[in-house]
């Protein structure tokens, strides 16, 4: 079997796994979202007002931008469902590092230098 075959089928697996599953459904339900989908267009037609402004803009002006550019990245950044992606993402991605290390330990017959030494976070290297 190839090497790119055998990498297919590790995502397969990986994209089937709970931590796969998860992070699917929350990148689904994040992106389905349409007040999040909302307020992300909202903050791009804000922050390119912003960089329109010129210095004859009123200050005025220029802060209730700035307010609502806040207003709008605490209220995507704070949603349940950016977070459950955000976690969900983050656990996905550790997947992900431990099965690189694992070819890489099986490549090398070592673990890459940044081994945490937490036997817990990987396959083992000692």
């Amino acid at each position: 079997m190839e090497i790119m075959e055998l990498a297919a089928q590790i995502g397969k697996q990986i994209k089937e796994s709970p931590e796969g599953q998860t992070f699917l459904a929350a990148k689904a339900a994040y992106e389905g979202c349409l007040e999040i989908n909302n307020a992300l267009m909202e903050y791009q037609i804000q922050q390119q007002a912003l960089e329109q402004i010129t210095e004859e803009t009123e200050a005025d002006v220029m802060a209730r931008i700035d307010d609502r550019l806040t207003e709008l990245y605490t209220f995507i950044t704070e949603h349940p469902l950016f977070k459950a992606y955000e976690e969900a993402e983050m656990a996905m991605n550790a997947t992900i590092q431990k099965v690189q290390m694992t070819i890489v330990a099986q490549v090398t017959g070592r673990m890459p230098s940044d081994c945490t030494h937490d036997c817990s976070t990987c396959g083992g290297c000692h």
